[in-house]
């Protein structure tokens, strides 16, 4: 059960740095034009 949850966890993680990636991506911040460089 303790793998499973953090398994889940990290999942949820790994969505959400992906989710501001794609949105860093998208609008790169005007001091830093390399959004991907962020992850």
């Amino acid at each position: 059960m303790i793998i499973a949850a953090l398994s889940l966890a990290f999942c949820a993680a790994g969505a959400l740095v992906l989710g501001l990636g794609a949105i860093v991506t998208v609008e790169p911040p005007r001091d830093h034009p390399h959004g991907a460089g962020l992850l």
